[in-house]
C-alpha cells in the first residue's frame, strides 16, 4: 500500500513538471493559433507543393535526356540480315531539346505560376481564418468567465437578501413562510453558478485543443477590455476596400487560371517540333551473351528535328477545349456572385455592428441603474420599505441586464472579428 502512495505521488509530481502554463491575452492567442494550428501548416505545405508543380512545369523548357539498353536474341532459319542471329547487345543515349510546342509548355507554366498565385493567396486566407477562430475562442472565454462573475455575483446577492431577511425575522417582522421562500430562492441561483463553470471549463478546453495545447497545461486567459465600459469606435464604410482584399484576388485569379486551362486546350490540337542528338552503340556476340566472340561493332550518332502530329477523329480534343470554355464561364460567373455575396455580407455585418454599439450603450447604463436600484431596494427591505418579491425582482433585473451586456460584448467582438477577415488584404510578403 506504501508503495502504491510513493507511485501516486510520483506520478502527480511528473504530471505536474510536464504541464505547461500560459497566460494568454488576444495578441498571444493569435500568434500562439498561427504557430501551432495545423490547418497554417497544411496551407503552408499546399504552397509548397504549388511551388514544385510549377517547378515541374517550367523544367519542360529544358532538354530531355532519355537512355536505354537490351539485350536480345532471335533464333531460327532463313535471316538475311548478317549476324541476325548473334546476341545483340544495344543501346541508346538520346538528348531532346523542345523548339515550338504552340503554347503547350508556355500554357502549362501559365497554369502553374497562376495555381501558385492562389496558393500563396489562399495561405494569407487560412492564416486570417485561424486567426479569426481564435479571436473568437478567446472572446468565448472571456464571455463565460463573465458569466461565471455574474452567476457568482447573483448568488451572493441572494445570500445578502437572506441575511436581510433573517434580521427581519428575528425582529418578528416577517412570516417564517417568507424565509422559506427566500432560501428556495437561494437554491435556484446556484445551479447556473455550476453550469456557468462548467461552460467556461469547456470553452477553455476548446481553446486548448485550438492552439494545440495539451488537456492537462494550465492555461489562464487574460481579459485586455472585454470586461471594460469602453466606447468601441465606429468603423467606416469599407466596401471600396473590398475589391482589394484577399477573397476576390482569389476569385480574379482563378478566372485567369480557367483562361489560360483554355489556351492549354487549344494547343494539344497542334503538333511539336523538336531537335534531337542521339548515340547508338550496337554489338554482335556470337554464341554466348557476354562471353562470346563480338562478331559485329557499330557505333551510329543520329541528328535532327523531329515532328509529331497525333488527332483523335473521334473529336475529344475538340470536346476538352468547349469544356474548358464552359469553366471560364463559370469562373466569371462565380466571380460575380461571390463578390456580391461578400459586399452583402459585410454590409450586413456593419449594420449589425452599429446596432450592437447603440445596443451596449443602452445595456450599460441599464446595468448601473439596475445596480443602484438593487441597491435601494436591499436597503429598504432591510428596514420594512420593500416586499421580499420587490426585492428579489430588483436583483433578478440587475442579473438579467448584466447577462445581456455580456452577450453583447460578446457579440460586438465577433462581429469586428469577422469584418477584420473579409477585409483581409495580401502583406508585403504575401503576394
Amino acid at each position: 500500500m506504501r508503495r502504491i502512495k510513493t507511485y501516486i505521488v510520483l506520478f502527480g509530481l511528473a504530471s505536474s513538471v510536464s504541464a505547461a502554463q500560459y497566460s494568454l491575452n488576444e495578441q498571444s492567442v493569435v500568434e500562439l493559433a498561427v504557430k501551432r494550428n495545423e490547418n497554417v501548416g497544411i496551407a503552408r505545405q499546399e504552397l509548397e507543393q504549388a511551388k514544385e508543380t510549377l517547378s515541374s512545369a517550367t523544367s519542360n523548357l529544358f532538354p530531355v535526356l532519355s537512355i536505354s539498353a537490351g539485350l536480345t536474341k532471335n533464333d531460327g532459319k532463313g535471316n538475311i540480315m548478317p549476324h541476325g542471329y548473334d546476341w545483340n547487345h544495344n543501346a541508346r543515349v538520346q538528348l531532346t531539346q523542345p523548339l515550338y510546342t504552340f503554347g503547350k509548355i508556355s500554357s502549362g507554366v501559365d497554369i502553374a505560376e497562376s495555381a501558385n498565385k492562389i496558393g500563396k493567396l489562399r495561405t494569407v486566407v487560412t492564416k486570417a481564418e485561424v486567426e479569426n477562430a481564435a479571436r473568437q475562442l478567446y472572446y468565448r472565454v472571456l464571455f463565460n468567465q463573465e458569466l461565471v462573475r455574474i452567476t457568482e455575483d447573483s448568488y451572493k446577492n441572494a445570500v445578502k437578501n437572506k441575511n436581510a431577511l433573517e434580521e427581519r425575522v428575528s425582529y418578528g417582522r416577517i412570516s417564517r413562510n417568507d424565509n422559506i421562500k427566500m432560501q428556495a430562492d437561494l437554491a435556484s441561483r446556484k445551479p447556473n453558478w455550476i453550469i456557468a463553470k462548467k461552460n467556461l471549463k469547456n470553452a477553455i478546453l476548446d481553446i486548448k485543443n485550438f492552439l494545440a495545447l495539451q488537456p492537462e497545461d494550465d492555461v489562464k486567459v487574460v481579459a485586455d477590455n472585454f470586461n471594460a465600459k469602453d466606447k468601441i469606435a465606429t468603423i467606416p464604410s469599407n466596401l471600396q476596400k473590398l475589391d482589394e482584399t484577399v477573397d476576390v484576388k482569389i476569385l480574379k485569379e482563378s478566372i485567369q487560371l480557367s483562361d489560360f486551362s483554355v489556351e492549354l486546350a487549344k494547343s494539344q490540337r497542334l503538333p511539336d517540333l523538336g531537335l534531337f542528338v542521339a548515340y547508338s552503340p550496337l554489338t554482335y556476340r556470337v554464341d554466348k551473351p557476354f562471353s562470346g566472340d563480338i562478331s559485329h561493332n557499330q557505333n551510329d550518332i543520329s541528328f535532327g528535328l523531329q515532328f509529331t502530329f497525333d488527332w483523335d477523329l473521334g473529336g475529344s480534343k475538340n470536346s476538352e477545349v468547349a469544356i474548358k470554355r464552359s469553366d471560364a464561364n463559370i469562373a466569371r460567373l462565380k466571380f460575380n456572385q461571390l463578390r456580391r455575396e461578400i459586399r452583402t455580407q459585410y454590409l450586413k455585418l456593419e449594420q449589425d455592428y452599429d446596432g450592437l454599439q447603440e445596443r451596449f450603450d443602452a445595456e450599460a447604463e441599464a446595468v448601473k441603474l439596475a445596480s443602484s436600484s438593487y441597491k435601494v431596494a436591499l436597503s429598504s427591505f432591510k428596514s420594512g420599505g420593500v416586499s421580499q418579491l420587490q426585492l428579489n425582482d430588483s436583483e433578478i433585473q440587475l442579473t438579467q441586464h448584466r447577462l445581456n451586456l455580456a452577450q453583447t460584448k460578446l457579440q460586438l467582438k465577433v462581429t469586428r472579428a469577422e469584418m477584420d477577415r473579409l477585409l483581409t488584404t495580401t502583406g508585403k510578403g504575401d503576394k
